[in-house]
């Protein structure tokens, strides 16, 4: 138990010399980690913001407040339940010596997942939208009511989870059926005295030249 509680130990120092690519993680089981802890408190602040804060709402005969209270107060704690509940499974699973997939949670396991973590642009994207939208939203909390922590981190972590989602599958899915669409959207809007403005027309191919 204690060599495959090491394995995932986030003090654990590996020499990056030792691999052939020099950005592998100084601390593996950090990222691991923080990457299993961040996936399971966005998982939980969407649960407390588009679940148990309207439950709760309800269940108190909508005396509370749903969005300065209810959504916040549900959305922070699961916020922080999550992280910690997938800090607790890792750790959990590696004592017992198993895995959430076919890679084992030991030394040479928890490496290999944490250079895959940090050389995934996914889970940077999705890193980036969560942070920034936790930060953003508890800036905008402070500003406005000069009150809250966890509750605008939750609401704004569930919100970036959202948003990342829409740029990396709504938006290309979009720009691929616009042109099927623009017309019908420029026939609605032409309803309100709006134009849609035309595209530009493609370049004119360039002429070939003669060989010599």
């Amino acid at each position: 138990i204690i060599a495959r509680l090491h394995a995932v130990d986030p003090r654990r120092y590996v020499d990056r010399s030792n691999y052939t690519d020099p950005s592998m993680p100084e601390h593996p089981a950090a990222t691991l980690l923080s990457h299993v802890s961040l996936r399971s408190a966005q998982v939980g602040s969407l649960f407390g913001v588009f679940v148990w804060g309207p439950l709760s709402w309800v269940r108190s005969g909508r005396t509370i407040p749903l969005f300065a209270s209810a959504i916040p107060r549900a959305a922070g704690t699961f916020f922080l339940l999550g992280g910690l509940a997938g800090v607790g499974g890792v750790v959990g699973m590696a004592a017992v010596g198993k895995s959430p997939s076919k890679v084992p949670l030991h030394v040479a396991g928890v490496d290999d997942r944490a250079f895959r973590i940090a050389h995934n642009p996914t889970i940077k994207q999705a890193d980036d939208f969560a942070l920034a939208g936790g930060f953003s939203s508890l800036m905008a909390a402070r500003t406005l009511t000069g009150s809250g922590f966890l509750g605008p981190i939750g609401v704004g972590v569930a919100w970036a989870t959202i948003a990342q989602a829409f740029v990396t599958m709504g938006v290309p899915e979009i720009r691929k059926q616009w042109p099927t669409y623009r017309p019908e959207v420029a026939k609605f809007l032409k309803e309100f005295g709006i134009d849609l403005p035309e595209p530009p027309a493609p370049p004119a191919p360039a002429a070939a030249g003669k060989k010599k």
